[in-house]
């Protein structure tokens, strides 16, 4: 009896461990909007990380609903890239210290949000920013009642390039209207992101190895979701 409760309570601290996750509070300390610096700020998140995915959540680890953002890539400086949904949009990128205890967070206009590990103040318990019901975009990737961990939610999408054959104008015929297929989009030329060099550095190496590239760049480097067709790669 007492080999199947030891063999029980491990199998279920393995079960524990395999879908492990964790959860620290952080501090705004600084934001940079519009070209402008600001340290006049408050307020913090709680961020949950499971596995390959983070997300913003309340003190227990239950998902404020703001969707997924996944990881990415690991820099020479030990520098995580995630990207997906947070309080700032669905198309955040978020860059972790290697110890977790700091991170940036950029929008798609290029604002900046540092955010340092702390304490949470006494009767905090969720996030100070949330964002409200009708401020949610694509309602159907952040359902009510959902909980960790969060892997059926759909942050980011995938992108696929369209075929050659989309990106021509159809011949109309005599005996109906003139119609327009979809068109490739000028910026990404079809990959659906865009190449941008304004990113924060950290540590004293000023290049990083860029995977989508496949070549040795400037740490101020990234990719990230075209703006002008939203990612999909046509117009």
């Amino acid at each position: 009896m007492k080999k199947s409760i030891l063999l029980f309570s491990t199998l279920l601290l393995l079960c524990l461990a395999s879908t492990a996750q964790t959860t620290y509070y952080y501090k705004l300390t600084k934001k940079k909007v519009n070209g402008v610096v600001s340290e006049n700020v408050s307020g913090g998140q709680f961020i949950t990380i499971n596995k390959n995915v983070c997300y913003e959540s309340d003190k227990e680890g239950f998902t404020v609903n703001h969707g997924r953002m996944d990881y990415k890539s690991t820099d020479e400086n030990g520098i995580r890239l995630y990207v997906g949904g947070s309080y700032y949009g669905s198309n955040s990128i978020l860059l972790f210290k290697s110890d977790y205890s700091s991170f940036n967070i950029k929008t798609d206009k290029g604002d900046v949000y540092v955010y340092k590990r702390a304490t949470p103040p006494s009767g905090v318990t969720t996030c100070s920013l949330i964002r409200k019901p009708a401020e949610k975009s694509g309602s159907s990737s952040s359902g009510s009642g959902f909980v960790p961990p969060v892997y059926s939610q759909g942050y980011p999408q995938t992108y696929t390039s369209p075929s050659s054959s989309s990106n021509t104008y159809s011949t109309p015929s005599q005996s109906s209207t003139t119609t327009q297929s979809k068109k490739q989009c000028f910026a990404c030329h079809g990959t659906g992101r865009v190449v941008k060099n304004d990113a924060t550095c950290w540590g004293s190496s000023t290049t990083k190895y860029c995977s989508e590239c496949g070549q040795t760049v400037h740490c101020s480097h990234y990719h990230t979701i075209c703006t002008i067709c939203g990612g999909r790669g046509y117009r």
